[in-house]
Order: C-alpha cells, then structure tokens, then sequence
C-alpha cells in the first residue's frame, strides 16, 4: 500500500486516539503477536509504544470480534439530515514521523502529493452508531477508500474501520463504478490495542474470505447509499490533480505603459 497516501487517509479519518502502531502490517508468516517496543526518545519527549499486529492471521478471538463488529454495522442506514462534504490536498514528508499527530507539510517540491474527498452523514438518534465518514484519496500511484464508523457511547469499541486500495490510473468515477472489495478490516477499542485483519497475498486466508465478503457487502450499500458515485467524481474534478499545476509562463512582449497627461495648472 502507498504509504504517503495511507497516511494521508489515517489523518483525515482517526479520532484523538493514542497511536497504537505503524501503518505498515508484519510480513504475512508472522504466527504471533511480537511484544511492543520501546522507541527512543530525545530528553523531554514523551515514550511512545508502538505494538505490531498480526494482521494477516488473528487469534480465534479476534476473529469473533470482528465478525461480531461487522454484525453491528446498520446494513440499510437510515441518516438523519446532518452531513458534510469536504475536499482537499495534502502534502506529506518522505519521512513521516510517527511521535507527531499532526506533520508539518513538507516543503520539498518532491514531496507527494495527496488529492482526497470527506463524506460524512450522522444516523438518526436512535441508532448506536453517531456517523459514517467515508474518504477518498488518490496520488499518482492508486486510490484508497476508507469508510468508518463511530459508535455514539463507546465503551469496548470505538469505531469499525474498512479500506481498499487500488493501484491504477483511472479516474475516480471509473474506480467508483465498480464495487472494490476490502481489503483491510480495523477495529479501534477503548484502552486496548487495535485488532486488524488484512489481505495478505502470500498466504492462505481462506478461512477469512467470509469476513471480506461481508464487509465488501456493507461497503458497496453505503455507496449507494451515500451518493457516493456521483459526489466523489464531482468534487475530485475541482482539485487540479495530485501535483499542482505550474504557473503560466508570462509573455516575452512587454506593454508600455501609458504616460499621464500632466495636470494644468
């Protein structure tokens, strides 16, 4: 996955929740979860524990988590009138720091360069979950959609991520005319780390493919039911693409300047 594209996303879509882990998952034949790690840290900073997950083949328990968190999610969403629509750009460092909640943009004309578009509707009162925020975010290298959603009193669980990357040069309403199936399953818990279930090419996760069906399934229904298809495209189509565009050269002719008649006296 593009890292700078990844974390582009994560930006727009966490909650003020502490970092639990990098962005990248463990080579696919981890079998357990490694013990967290200490990073160093400069005199006066704060410790930051950074735990890696096994994303490609969680624990029995985990998996009845997930599939008790996907159960949750409102199948046939009924909103309530409140919503948002953003849209933006984003530049991010080669080296992004992970002690920062919020990087500085680089200023390096290299940097990558991010193009992205927020959706976000609030379900009605009587539902347990408050909103669901859907992203898009595209560079010169693929898209990513992120759809989340956030329980209105969390207590175990905050909120119940699902995400797809696609490497391609299409525009987003072709990408968005197919339905791209998940790829990344993420749960966000109240004090605990974060349990992730993700495609894995390398091995075998077949045992798993019923979760991805389900969640591609809750996904391809806020599509449609977000308007989703028809509101990405539009307001992509207003950002000028991932890298701005140059200033127009100015012309080699050069205008004289009228002379002012003087004033009579």
């Amino acid at each position: 996955m593009n890292r700078p594209l990844f974390l582009t996303a994560l930006l727009l879509t966490s909650v003020a929740v502490v970092a639990q882990g990098p962005s990248q998952a463990p080579t696919p034949d981890a079998s357990q979860q490694i013990p967290s790690q200490q990073l160093p840290t400069q005199p006066g900073q704060p410790q930051v524990k950074v735990n890696y997950l096994n994303v490609c083949n969680p624990t029995d328990e985990e998996t009845k988590q997930i599939q008790s968190a996907l159960s949750r999610l409102p199948k046939e969403p009924k909103f309530a009138r409140d919503f948002e629509i953003s849209r933006g750009r984003s530049t991010m460092a080669q080296q992004a720091n992970i002690t920062q909640a919020m990087p500085a943009p680089s200023e390096d004309k290299d940097s990558p360069v991010s193009d992205w578009v927020r959706v976000r509707q609030e379900f009605g009162a009587m539902s347990a979950f408050a909103n669901a925020q859907y992203s898009f975010t595209t560079d010169d290298q693929g898209a990513l959609e992120n759809l989340v959603f956030r329980l209105r009193d969390p207590k175990e669980l905050v909120q119940v991520s699902l995400s797809d990357a696609v490497t391609t040069t299409k525009s987003p309403k072709e990408i968005l005319a197919t339905d791209t199936p998940v790829d990344r399953i993420r749960l966000e818990r109240f004090g605990k780390s974060s349990v992730v279930l993700a495609r894995c090419p390398q091995g075998d996760q077949t045992k798993y493919n019923y979760l991805f069906d389900t969640a591609s399934s809750i996904f391809s229904n806020y599509r449609t039911a977000m308007n989703l298809r028809t509101v990405v495209p539009t307001d992509m189509s207003r950002l000028s693409g991932p890298a701005a565009k140059k200033p127009a050269a100015k012309s080699a002719t050069t205008e004289k300047k009228a002379t002012p008649a003087p004033e009579k006296k």
